[in-house]
């Protein structure tokens, strides 16, 4: 099991319904960037991580899942997501391939049964990742990932920096 730690982004178990309006008060700090793994092969599941947010708002908001919705058509979302504290992991996690059903993160506490809350103006420690799997070898880029998050008793849906190249090979 390898842990590739570097800066990126990306994705709750399933996507919002239709009714969840999109919010605005999520804002990403510089870990938004690309994450590229050129050596995915078919069957092979990653965990993406997702940058840590910050509440760019006078309100007090609860995370409340991640999900990806933009896949090329070789890789799935597999509805899974979970949350880890960064002082738990000594680090954001971009990336982790998962080798016989378990990676390297699965004994931390998994934040995302429960909201995270986030203060005003403030950041969480917790970061997301979301579960995808190749499908076949037209694998390509991820993007469209999506946090959602309670606020003033609405829930809310936005789309964060993301980006996952994945080549699937050797």
């Amino acid at each position: 099991m390898t842990a590739i730690a570097l800066l990126a982004a990306c994705s709750p178990a399933t996507p919002p319904a239709n009714n969840v309006a999109e919010g605005h008060a999520l804002r990403t700090g510089d870990l938004a960037g690309e994450v590229f793994y050129e050596h995915a092969k078919v069957g092979d599941s990653f965990w993406l991580g997702i940058p840590f947010v910050e509440n760019g708002s006078s309100d007090p908001l609860d995370l409340t899942g991640a999900y990806v919705e933009d896949l090329p058509p070789g890789m799935q979302f597999t509805g899974k997501s979970a949350a880890y504290n960064v002082y738990h992991t000594d680090a954001f996690v971009s990336l982790v391939r998962e080798k016989d059903g378990t990676f390297d993160l699965q004994g931390f506490k998994d934040y995302s049964k429960t909201p995270v809350a986030v203060k005003p103006h403030g950041q969480t420690d917790v970061f997301y990742m979301v579960q995808l799997k190749v499908k076949d070898a037209s694998a390509g880029i991820v993007e469209g990932c999506r946090l959602t998050y309670r606020q003033g008793g609405k829930d809310y849906w936005q789309k964060v920096p993301c980006r996952l190249r994945l080549k699937v090979g050797d």
